[in-house]
């Protein structure tokens, strides 16, 4: 079955933002030299950040974005995922967690 047949329209949303994201990340600042050679050599990992409930969405996603990425780029991508509470991966990233996607199921709060 199609992936956008069996999503919801708000899915399908947060699905098409990610993209976009995945499709920029890979060439980050904070790439190592070997990472900046592997992405050269048509070959890059990135971290997609998320919430708990979108863990399966995304083992399917991801491997529906590495073949849809290397047809049109030739480059490989392997997607790592970090999953947990928002709150919890919303600090992780504050703190320093290297994430290339976020996607998170809070909505930002403004402080002042």
């Amino acid at each position: 079955m199609h992936l956008k047949n069996r999503l919801p329209r708000a899915a399908r949303a947060v699905v098409a933002i990610a993209a976009g994201a995945l499709a920029l990340a890979g060439c980050g600042a904070r790439q190592s030299a070997g990472e900046v050679a592997a992405a050269h050599a048509g070959r890059v990992t990135i971290l997609n950040v998320s919430y708990d409930p979108t863990r399966e969405l995304y083992v399917d996603y991801n491997a529906a974005f590495a073949k849809y990425w290397l047809a049109k780029s030739g480059q490989q991508v392997a997607i790592n995922q970090s999953h947990g509470g928002s709150s919890k991966q919303a600090r992780s990233v504050i703190d320093g967690l290297a994430a290339d996607v976020v996607t998170l199921g809070l909505r930002a709060m403004s402080t002042g």
